[in-house]
C-alpha cells in the first residue's frame, strides 16, 4: 500500500475517533427526513458530521409523525426504522433515566418530555443536544450544551 494511503487512512480513522457524541431530538430528526431543504440540509449535516445518539422517545415520536403529519406507509417507516438502526445509536429507556428526568425537570424547570431528552443526552455521554424547542445555549449539568442549530 502507498505510503499516502496509509497517512490517509490514519488521517480518516483520526477523524472518525474526533467526531463529537451528540445527542438529536425529534424535531432534528423529523426535518432530516422533511422536504424543507434548508433544514433538511442541516439535520443532515448534523447527522453525517456527528456520532449521534437518540432515544426510543425521540424514535417513537418521529414515528408518530411520519404516520400522522406526513402520511406515511408502515413499508416507508419501516424503511426509516432501519436507516436510523444503521447509522445512529438508539438509547432505551429505563427506571433510572426516568427518575433523572424528573429530578432534571425540578432543578432547571423543563417539561418531563424534554427533561427526558436531557436525561437520554447525558447518561449517553454526549457533549452537545440539538434541539430547536429548548433554551439555546443552555449549559446543562456542567457537561450537556443545548444549541439550536437554525439560530
Amino acid at each position: 500500500m502507498p505510503s499516502a494511503w496509509i497517512l490517509w487512512d490514519s488521517y480518516s480513522t483520526a477523524n472518525e475517533l474526533m467526531r463529537d457524541r451528540v445527542f438529536i431530538d425529534t424535531n432534528i430528526l423529523i426535518y432530516a427526513y422533511s422536504a424543507e431543504e434548508d433544514k433538511r440540509t442541516r439535520a443532515i449535516d448534523l447527522i453525517d458530521e456527528n456520532e449521534v445518539v437518540i432515544s426510543l422517545q425521540v424514535l417513537n415520536e418521529f414515528i408518530n409523525v411520519l404516520k400522522k403529519k406526513f402520511g406515511k406507509t408502515v413499508d416507508e417507516i419501516f424503511n426509516a426504522i432501519r436507516e436510523i438502526e444503521e447509522s445512529l445509536t438508539i438509547l432505551n429507556l429505563d427506571v433510572e433515566l426516568i427518575k433523572r428526568a424528573l429530578y432534571l425537570g425540578v432543578k432547571y424547570g423543563y417539561s418531563y418530555y424534554d427533561s427526558l431528552i436531557i436525561a437520554s443526552a447525558l447518561v449517553s455521554g454526549c457533549s452537545v443536544l440539538f434541539t430547536e424547542d429548548m433554551q439555546h445555549n443552555h449549559l446543562v449539568e456542567k457537561s450537556l450544551r443545548i444549541i439550536n442549530p437554525f439560530r
